[in-house]
């Protein structure tokens, strides 16, 4: 094998490696969601669906309320890895040509767990994530909080 090959072959490598870190997400997440809705679990592509817009209304016809995490937060970082799959800027990206093309406006960034289960337990159809370490924090509270699957 030649030095250029071998220079290739490696940097194929680190780019595979690299690329499946940025989607392995390093903490458990749960979503909140208010009392009016009625689920058991929820899915990936279902969350992907609200957090790009395209799903807007739960079952019950309520308007869906979506609380994004700040990427850096655990709970946000495990949104872009495991739910959206795509870097936060990309998703940002996204919500400024939804806004300027008139199809939506980007979901409201809220900074705590604590935050996400106050503000969904105040707003009809909200809908929010938390990481498994919030969770535990959380102790005893009347959220509904489901896991993903």
């Amino acid at each position: 094998m030649n030095s250029k090959t071998f220079a290739l072959t490696i940097v194929a490598f680190l780019g595979v490696v690299c690329f499946a870190n940025t989607y392995a997400s390093a903490e458990k997440l749960y979503v909140v969601i208010g009392d009016g809705i009625s689920a058991k679990e929820i899915s990936k592509g279902a969350l992907k669906s609200i957090c790009m817009g395209k799903t807007t209304y739960w079952k019950s016809g309520k308007k869906i309320s979506l609380l994004m995490r700040p990427p850096r937060s655990p709970a946000g970082d495990a949104v872009y890895k495991s739910i959206l799959k795509m870097v936060p800027s990309r998703y940002q990206h996204y919500w400024n040509e939804q806004k300027l093309s008139g199809r939506g406006i980007a979901p409201r960034s809220v900074s705590s767990g604590a935050k996400v289960v106050s503000m969904v337990g105040s707003r009809a159809g909200a809908i929010g994530f938390i990481s498994e370490s919030e969770r535990k924090q959380l102790g005893n509270t009347n959220a509904k909080i489901l896991p993903i699957k």
